[in-house]
């Protein structure tokens, strides 16, 4: 590869291969396809939406604190509502 007229090695891919700059590209990045990245993001978050889903679908969520409330009220009520009753 020693150029005969200049007696020095080629310093550019363009002086030793004769390439332009965009073809001299060395490092092409590689993208995956769609469904290897959603396969990858499902390993990868699949238990957190799993989990997301159970609570989801079986209602490990629970009543919320007004109708916790209510529901105490009224059985109160109906408490109160009995011992007047029975005396």
């Amino acid at each position: 590869m020693l150029n005969d007229t200049t007696r020095c090695f080629p310093r550019t891919l363009r002086a030793a291969f004769g390439l332009s700059p965009a073809e001299a590209i060395a490092i092409h990045v590689y993208k995956r396809p769609w469904y290897e990245r959603l396969a990858m993001l499902l390993f990868r978050w699949g238990w957190a939406l799993l989990l997301v889903l159970v609570f989801a679908l079986t209602g490990c969520t629970g009543p919320s604190d007004y109708e916790t409330d209510v529901i105490v009220a009224q059985d109160l009520q109906d408490a109160v509502m009995q011992a007047r009753g029975d005396r």
